[in-house]
This record gives structure tokens, sequence and C-alpha cells, in this order.
């Protein structure tokens, strides 16, 4: 196992790092694991609302979530959240107590876990790179390598304009040949991964908040971006309304009984139901459940050049509005 730095990313930590040389700092990570090397593409700077001491260090969560959605939305591959670093003062290159609860948090949203980095300046810049497992303190110290020579092509490309370009036609409802598309319905689309959601219905019955706040139903949206764009991407017909307690993706006909709700926010995750399915939704989840349902690898039917057609990434949520 080990962690490739495109130079773009490397440059971007030791920026970061040397514009704040007195406190700690920190970042996260974009990128791809392909078999037991993890790819970063990208860091993400933690953003001016961020808490910067001398030994600690806390991110700007809302730029953190709006700047990873623009900027993934760049590359013509998908990229993935896969990992965060952050400095340590003078050569302590352990995690603390803080650090494991965050680091598990990350962990958690990856099957394959996460990659959790210390640098240190001591007195020259330094890395510590560990593998985060799904198991709490579940660390693995491990090699890294820096270079694009070393990065598989694809991973490096950005979005074409011509790939724009059919994007920004697909979300004005109008195909390849100029004419207006088919549309489905959100209802067919959540009859078709019906079988991943009983896989995930983990969560008790559920429980309604008094009121959201604005903030809060806000974060709400970020957790949605990805997949909202993916259903657009699929030509999916939703519409998205919020009221002082849910977030709804509702169809055309308004009708509530097939709605998928959403609400109980805690950090990474929300709490979904869609007819009498209950589950814990993280960001995503509704791409990897149409993915799932389609997914070919056990010979059940041919896939479209040996994998599925890559998604158009988190840019422009459209059609938002407060209701009841």
């Amino acid at each position: 196992m080990e962690v490739v730095f495109s130079q773009r990313a490397i440059a971007a930590v030791m920026a970061e790092t040397a514009e704040k040389i007195q406190t700690e700092t920190g970042g996260l990570f974009l990128g791809k694991v392909i078999g037991d090397t993890w790819y970063v593409v990208e860091s993400i700077d933690p953003g001016p609302n961020s808490v910067f001491e001398v030994a600690y260090f806390e991110y700007d969560q809302p730029y953190v979530q709006h700047l990873i959605n623009k900027v993934a939305a760049i590359y013509q591959e998908r990229l993935e959240l896969i990992g965060l670093w952050h400095r340590h003062p003078g050569s302590f290159d352990q995690f603390s107590g803080t650090d494991d609860q965050t680091n598990h948090v990350y962990a958690s949203m990856r099957p394959q876990g996460a990659i959790s980095i210390l640098v240190n300046l001591d007195p020259d810049f330094r890395m510590t790179v560990y593998h985060v497992g799904q198991a709490y303190r579940n660390y693995r110290r491990i090699s890294y390598e820096i270079g694009n020579e070393r990065f598989p092509q694809q991973l490096l490309e950005y979005r074409s304009v011509e790939d724009s370009l059919a994007l920004m036609r697909r979300k004005c409802g109008r195909s390849e040949a100029g004419g207006t598309s088919n549309k489905k319905s959100i209802e067919n689309f959540m009859e078709e991964v019906s079988s991943y959601l009983d896989m995930q219905i983990t969560a008790p019955a559920m429980g309604m908040k008094q009121v959201v706040s604005e903030e809060q139903m806000t974060r709400m949206l970020d957790l949605l971006y990805a997949d909202l764009e993916f259903l657009q991407e699929k030509n999916i017909s939703v519409r998205v309304r919020w009221n002082e307690n849910t977030l709804w993706l509702l169809p055309k006909s308004n009708n509530e009984n097939e709605a998928v709700r959403f609400t109980d926010l805690t950090e990474n995750k929300m709490l979904g139901a869609w007819r009498e399915k209950v589950f814990y939704y993280h960001s995503g989840d509704l791409e990897k459940a149409w993915n799932d349902a389609h997914d070919t690898s056990d010979g059940k039917s041919p896939k479209e050049n040996g994998r599925m057609e890559e998604i158009a990434r988190r840019i422009v949520m459209f059609g938002v509005r407060k209701g009841n």
C-alpha cells in the first residue's frame, strides 16, 4: 500500500504550511484509490474561517464542502474525498485523541478507510503518512511518492470543452441532437435502487426535529449536491423542497408518498426515508445505489466499455426553493 501525490497536490500542502508557518493548519485530499495505491490529485485548503492555533486546528466545514464540489467538477474522472492532513508542532508525529476521532469519521466514509498525514517542520518539511482503517485507532504507516508520471493519465485530465457543453445541454433538458430528452421519474429511479436500500436499512425509525435551521439545511443540501447532479445526468425528473424539518426530493406530481425525505443531520450523514425504507444517507449514496443496481461484474449483463459510464460531478444544483 502506498500514496502517490500529484505535483499540484504536494505543492498545495507545502504552500498552506508555509502560509501558516506559526500555527497548525491542514487540508483535505481528493483523488482515487486503485488497488493498493492512493492517488492524491488535489489538496483542498481548510478555508478562511478555520481555527488556526499553535497546537489546535479546525476546518471551515461549509467552505471545504463548497470547494470539494467545485474542484471535483473540473476533472474528467470522478474524484473522491480520500483523506486529510494537518501540521503538528515540533517533531510530534503521532495522533492526538482529537485526531483519532476526526480520523475515524473520515475512515468511516469509505470501505477502504482513509489516509491521514501529519506534517512537521523539524526544521525541514516532513510528512508522516498513515492509512486509517475502519476500526477506531487502526493506523498503519505507509510510504509515499511524488510525481505526475506515477499517475494513470486519465486521473489528471480535465473535463473537455465538448463534455462540458454536453453536460450543459443535458441540464437544459436537451439531447445531443438538439431535441428534448425523455425524463424518468424519481419513483422509477428509487424502484431501481430499492434492493440497495434494503441492504442499508440499519437506521431507527424516522425522528423529526422541531426546526432545522437554514445553516443546517445548507449543509444538508451540500451532502446532496453530488447526487442531485447525478440525477440530472441520468435525466431523472426531481424537485427539491424544504420546510421546517424536512428536505424533500419530490416527483413532478408533488406526490409526497413517493418523495425521498431527509432529516436528522449529523456531521457526515442524514437520516433518509422512502416509502417504508429508512436508511442512513452519505453523500453520493444514490449514485452508489445506481451503480450497485446496474453492476454487471457478476456477469448478469454486458458492461459498457468494461465499466459504468463516468458521471459529471458536483457543479450546480438547480431548482431549490423553500416551500411547505
